[in-house]
C-alpha cells in the first residue's frame, strides 16, 4: 500500500510541475549535508555520511540526471575520502569517473575529485594510463591556480605512481622532492607523509633497516600534527619494517596501535593489511590459531571491499603465515580456526589483536 501511494504522489509532483524544483532543492540539502559532515571529526564525519548513505547516493543519481554539474562534482569531492576510506571502491570509482566527464567551474573540487580518482585508477582498476593521465590535470590545475598544498599533492601521487610502476629511483626521487617542497614551505604534515612513502620504496627495495628509519621518522611528525591516517600508515610500515628485520616485538606493538587507529578510522582496507602482518607476528610468537582467525578476518575483509593482496611483501607473508599456520595447528585445526575468524566484526578483530598485548615487552 505505501508503494502504491508513493507511487501516485510522485505522479502527482509530476503533473504540478514542481518535480525539478523539489529535487533541486532535495540535491542542495545533500550537497550541503555532505560538505558540513567534514567540519569536525573524521571518524564523526563518515559516521554522519553513512548514516544518510542512500539519501547521498539519490542527491548524485538527481544531479547527473538534471545536468547539474557543479553540484555533481562538489558532492563527488564531498564523498570521495568516505568511499576510499570505507571501502566503496568501486561505487567511489564510477561516480568521481561521471563527475569528471561533464564540464564544471569549481577548481578546488575537481582537485579533490582528480585526487581520488587517480589514486582508485591506479590502486582499485589497476589502470595506470588513467591514473597518470588525471594526476597530470590534477598537477596542471594546481599549478595554474596557484596552490602550492595541491601541487605537493600531485606531485607525491606521482611519485606513487612511478612506485606502481616498479620505477623506484624515480619514485624515491620524486618523494625527496616532495620533502624538500614541503620543507620550504614548513608543511610538517607533507614531510610526514613523504616519510611514509620514502618507507615504502625501501620496503620494496628489501632495505628494512632505511624503511625502519623513514617510519620512526613518520611517526613522530605525523602524531605530532596529529593526521591519524597518516599517522596509521607511518605504524604500519614501522610494523612491516621490524618484521622484516626479525624484531617481532616491536612489529608487534606497531601493528597492534595501527590497528587501533585504522579501526577508529573505519579504514577497512588497511586493517585487512595490517592483519596480514600481525597474523605472522603471532605465528612467529607461537599463536598460530590466533593468527589464523586473524587470516581468515583478513580475507573477509578482502572480500568485501573487493581487493587482493596489497603487494609482493603483503602477498609473500601471507602466503607463509599460511604454511606455518598449518603446520603448527594441522590442517583441520587451521581451517576451523580460519572459518572463526571469517566475518569477524571490526571491533571484534581489534580485540582479539589485543589480547595477550599486556606480555609485549618492545
Amino acid at each position: 500500500m505505501l508503494e502504491t501511494i508513493r507511487e501516485y504522489a510522485i505522479e502527482s509532483l509530476a503533473e504540478s510541475g514542481s518535480a525539478r524544483e523539489l529535487r533541486l532543492r532535495h540535491i542542495a540539502h545533500y550537497l550541503g549535508y555532505a560538505e558540513s559532515a567534514w567540519g569536525g571529526d573524521e571518524p564523526q564525519a563518515y559516521e554522519r555520511i553513512a548514516s544518510e548513505h542512500d539519501n547521498l547516493r539519490l542527491a548524485l543519481e538527481e544531479a547527473w540526471d538534471l545536468g547539474e554539474n557543479d553540484i555533481l562534482l562538489r558532492l563527488a569531492a564531498a564523498l570521495a575520502m568516505f568511499w576510499f576510506r570505507r571501502g566503496f571502491y568501486r561505487e567511489g570509482h564510477t561516480w568521481l569517473a561521471r563527475a569528471l566527464e561533464r564540464p564544471s567551474s569549481p577548481s578546488k573540487a575537481r582537485m579533490e575529485v582528480l585526487r581520488h580518482a587517480a589514486r582508485l585508477a591506479k590502486e582499485y582498476a589497476r589502470d595506470f594510463a588513467r591514473a597518470g593521465a588525471l594526476t597530470e590535470e590534477w598537477r596542471t590545475t594546481a599549478e595554474q591556480t596557484g596552490d602550492e598544498w595541491e601541487l605537493r599533492m600531485a606531485m607525491n601521487a606521482a611519485a606513487r605512481l612511478s612506485q606502481a610502476k616498479g620505477d623506484l629511483d624515480a619514485a624515491r626521487a620524486g618523494f625527496v622532492t616532495v620533502q624538500a617542497m614541503a620543507d620550504e614551505a614548513g608543511d610538517r604534515d607533507m614531510h610526514g607523509i613523504a616519510a611514509v612513502n620514502l618507507a615504502t620504496v625501501a620496503m620494496d627495495a628489501g632495505d628494512f633497516r632505511s624503511a625502519l628509519q623513514h617510519s620512526t621518522e613518520a611517526e613522530r611528525v605525523l602524531r605530532e600534527v596529529g593526521d591519524e591516517p597518516g599517522l596509521a600508515a607511518a605504524l604500519g610500515n614501522q610494523g612491516w619494517s621490524a618484521l622484516g628485520l626479525g624484531d617481532h616485538a616491536l612489529a608487534d606493538k606497531s601493528f597492534r596501535e595501527a590497528l587501533v587507529v585504522a579501526h577508529r578510522l573505519g579504514w577497512l582496507a588497511v586493517i585487512a593489511s595490517l592483519l596480514v602482518g600481525m597474523a605472522a607476528v603471532l605465528v612467529a610468537q607461537g599463536e598460530a590459531d590466533r593468527a589464523a582467525r586473524l587470516l581468515g578476518a583478513a580475507a573477509s575483509l578482502r572480500e568485501n571491499v573487493e581487493i587482493g593482496l596489497a603487494d609482493d611483501l603483503e602477498e609473500r607473508t601471507h602466503n607463509r603465515a599460511v604454511a606455518d599456520a598449518k603446520t603448527a595447528l594441522g590442517d583441520e585445526a587451521f581451517a576451523s580456526a580460519w572459518a572463526g575468524g571469517y566475518g569477524m566484526t571490526p571491533d571484534e578483530i581489534v580485540q582479539l589483536c589485543g589480547e595477550g598485548a599486556t606480555r609485549v615487552t618492545g
